[in-house]
């Protein structure tokens, strides 16, 4: 555009200015005769035409620059939105995981190593009643598990895991439905999944601190799964939760049936509270209560060799040994059974305290009735820092992330490493199968535990077990015994 303008500009000049009429000193200017004004004036029009018809020139050639900056802006749109066209082409699809069937895998390998350096001869015939040898160091797959879960169509699931620990006796764990969103009660499952009885049982075996659940948990809620139907509440501000069922007594992981009195059934619920919760740390801190209560009837003519009698009670020594230390064995003529749980949760960041009370009642008419108390507190403190995650939803536990995963790699720089996360904790239980006529023996067990977190799917468990049993029955000839024990677990799990 400017050079365009300095020719007219130049032309202008030579048209209208003659040659004698420039001059350094304008009082030395002749006067300009009528002639010549007449001259300049047909001059001037006709530069005039020149310039409209340049104008005219250069409005038809390039837009104005009023006009340039919302031509470029559209170009620009329009380049932008290709290519964002482009760029979601090469997107997959999400699927439609409300309205179709979707599967995730699961599975989980514990590799256990179990020891007892030390071991009296009423330990020995408790473990081997027949020969009453010493407990024997044991390698084991603790637990082999595969199955999957998923949505099978909007609000409704699934999940089947099946145990591969002893291949000559597969077991079924969790194997259920699950209808979600439901009014009034919420969440429906039915099939074989976990009763709502006790933290650490309800935990999952991937997150608990410690190898093995505590005395009385494994004696008042044995194995955990049984087959019923129940209701999942959860409120808005995810502070409580509700849990209501019905159980058969007894446990089908082996046979995948019941046939029996239908009068073997627990009524079961469970109630949790957060009475605080630190919102600013997202849950570092928070106090966990808990009451449950399960209700157990039992038909009173089965007697204490029939296997439909599910009223018994018994415990392992918190490491897996081959028999059960502490049995009531089956307890003839009992119509019922209660077991209340109380349960609280402290967490402040690093630090967690946990304990449970788990009381018992067994009812038999004409006889005198039974109680067993069992208890367990523990301390876990995690050393490299990371706090412990709490699923509100169900009111558990969950696992740790550690800040940095452990690896071990060659560098230009020489050998990196990450360490993972350390968690050390002490737990003392104690359980008592021994009232009135009944022996099933008093435990008490001390449990220190050293874990090793790989990352978040991994770890190595350490526990050292001190125990001791006492008011058992005779079992050739001993009533007591005391014992230590070592085990190491790796494990895995997706």
């Amino acid at each position: 555009m400017v050079g365009r303008t300095f020719p007219v500009l130049a032309l202008f000049l030579s048209l209208i200015v003659p040659t004698s009429a420039i001059s350094s000193d304008d009082s030395t200017a002749e006067p300009t005769s009528a002639a010549e004004v007449e001259v300049i004036k047909e001059r001037i029009e006709s530069l005039e035409e020149v310039i409209a018809e340049l104008k005219k020139e250069l409005g038809d050639d390039e837009p104005s620059k009023k006009d340039e900056p919302e031509r470029l802006s559209d170009e620009f749109m329009e380049k932008i939105e290709k290519r964002i066209d482009e760029f979601e082409k090469k997107i997959p699809p999400k699927p439609d995981t409300f309205n179709k069937a979707n599967i995730k895998l699961q599975g989980r390998v514990h590799i256990d190593f179990v020891n007892f350096p030390t071991a009296t001869s009423g330990i020995g015939s408790f473990e081997n009643p027949s020969t009453g040898d010493q407990p024997q160091s044991r390698f084991l797959f603790r637990r082999l598990r595969l199955g999957a879960k998923g949505n099978i169509f909007q609000n409704l699931k699934f999940k089947t895991i099946i145990e591969f620990a002893d291949p000559s006796s597969i077991a079924m764990k969790d194997a259920y439905l699950e209808m979600n969103h439901l009014p009034i009660v919420e969440d429906v499952l039915v099939g074989n999944f976990k009763r709502p009885l006790g933290m650490e049982a309800i935990n999952s075996s991937n997150n608990n601190v410690f190898m093995e659940r505590s005395l009385p948990i494994q004696a008042f809620n044995e194995d955990e799964r049984r087959f019923g139907l129940i209701s999942y509440i959860e409120t808005d501000d995810e502070r409580a939760t509700m849990a209501h069922g019905f159980f058969t007594t007894k446990n089908i992981a082996n046979d995948g049936n019941y046939t029996g009195s239908f009068g073997n059934l627990s009524f079961n619920n469970r109630y949790t509270y957060l009475p605080w919760w630190d919102e600013s740390s997202d849950g570092r801190g928070f106090l966990h209560l808990g009451i449950a209560n399960m209700v157990a009837s039992n038909d009173p003519d089965f007697g204490s060799s029939d296997p439909n009698n599910q009223a018994r009670f018994s415990s392992r020594p918190e490491l897996r040994s081959v028999s059960r230390w502490v049995d009531t064995g089956r307890i003839a003529d009992t119509t019922l059974w209660d077991t209340m749980g109380l349960e609280m949760m402290l967490n402040a960041g690093s630090l967690s305290v946990v304990s449970e009370f788990l009381p018992t009642w067994v009812v038999r008419p004409g006889q005198e009735n039974l109680f067993f108390p069992g208890w367990y507190t523990m301390v876990a403190y995690i050393l490299t820092g990371e706090t412990r995650e709490y699923q509100r939803f169900k009111g558990a536990i969950g696992g740790i992330s550690p800040h940095e995963p452990f690896f071990l790699a060659k560098t230009c720089d020489g050998p990196k490493m990450g360490i993972g996360a350390w968690e050390a904790a002490v737990r003392y239980s104690y359980v008592d199968l021994s009232d009135a006529d009944i022996e099933g023996g008093v435990q008490s067990d001390v449990t220190a535990a050293l874990n090793w977190y790989l990352n978040s799917w991994s770890r190595v468990q350490m526990n050292y077990v001190i125990g001791d049993i006492k008011q058992h029955a005779p079992v050739n000839g001993f009533t007591s015994g005391s014992f230590t024990g070592f085990g190491v677990r790796f494990m895995a799990y997706y």
